[in-house]
């Protein structure tokens, strides 16, 4: 078990976490001070607890946000499926023509987006039509 020493509002906290996980925690320790910080600038008579709940709330309600998100473009994903993917129960899903011919389309003639891409570093995403693919 490692431990890290994180500041919030000006105070030191050391905190135990699974190895491996010091940055990660260090990086959400700088997510609720930032969220304290901007507090502190709209409320300036906000004791300690006070602000540890407001960051707190402003925390959940994006969280709650993003995850209504994630969930409405799960929805509407899964309403496009068969104008991508066709599967006929057994063999796995193939890319369908319609999809095929818009890939072949943009290879041929690929979108200026395209030239911001850096060859061999290992990522590339391809926006198509409102959706982006990564790799």
């Amino acid at each position: 078990m490692a431990q890290v020493t994180v500041k919030v509002n000006g105070q030191n906290f050391t905190l135990a976490c699974d190895d491996g996980e010091e940055a990660h925690l260090t990086g959400l320790a700088r997510q609720v001070d930032a969220r304290i910080s901007t507090i502190k600038k709209d409320v300036k008579s906000a004791d300690e607890k006070q602000l540890l709940l407001m960051a707190g709330l402003l925390l959940a309600d994006e969280l709650i946000m993003a995850n209504e998100r994630i969930q409405e473009l799960e929805e509407t994903i899964a309403g496009h499926k068969g104008e991508f993917l066709e599967t006929d129960g057994e063999k796995p899903p193939r890319v369908s023509p319609a999809l095929e011919d818009r890939l072949t389309g943009m290879l041929e003639k690929p979108p200026a987006a395209w030239k911001t891409l850096q060859p061999g570093s290992g990522e590339l995403t391809l926006v198509m039509g409102g959706y982006c693919l990564a790799r």
